[in-house]
This record gives structure tokens, C-alpha cells and sequence, in this order.
């Protein structure tokens, strides 16, 4: 395994106060596209491999080519003040 490996999963960084931030690699979307089922989104990895709750919504994205940081929080109130 090459040390850039490790970069191709999503990873939970934290849960704090309903706040998660999540780690997105380039080339996995956001949230759903399309109704493909087929292409795993960042939202449906956590809420199928994290555990998180299936209110869970970004609070803001990325492109499909950038990988990062995202917020997300099952609370739409929490999310309308970030």
C-alpha cells in the first residue's frame, strides 16, 4: 500500500454537537447523483458505513475532483446558521 492510498476513502474526522466533518476523496460526489445507485456519494457512505443518521446533509460540497474537508449535520437548523 502506497501512503497516497489511504486518500481514497472517506473517513469520519469527527462528530461534535451535531457537526460532522467527514473527509471526501476526489472523485467520490457530495450526495446522490442522479439516481445512480451504482456511484457511492459521501452522504450514503456515512449513512450506510458511519453510522450517521439518515437526516445527515452537507453544508456545503465540494467539485467531484477536489478532495477535502465537508461539513454535514442531521440538523437543518444547525445548518442554515453555517
Amino acid at each position: 500500500m502506497r501512503a497516497t492510498d489511504s486518500l481514497a476513502l472517506p473517513k469520519v474526522l469527527l462528530v461534535q454537537d451535531g457537526l460532522w466533518a467527514l473527509f471526501k476523496p476526489a472523485g467520490m460526489p457530495v450526495h446522490p447523483v442522479g439516481g445512480d445507485a451504482a456511484v457511492q456519494d459521501l452522504v450514503s457512505w456515512a449513512v450506510a458505513s458511519a453510522s450517521a443518521p439518515p437526516e445527515l446533509a452537507p453544508i456545503h460540497r465540494l467539485d467531484l475532483g477536489t478532495s477535502g474537508l465537508v461539513l454535514m449535520s442531521p440538523d437543518p437548523a444547525l445548518r442554515a446558521r453555517l
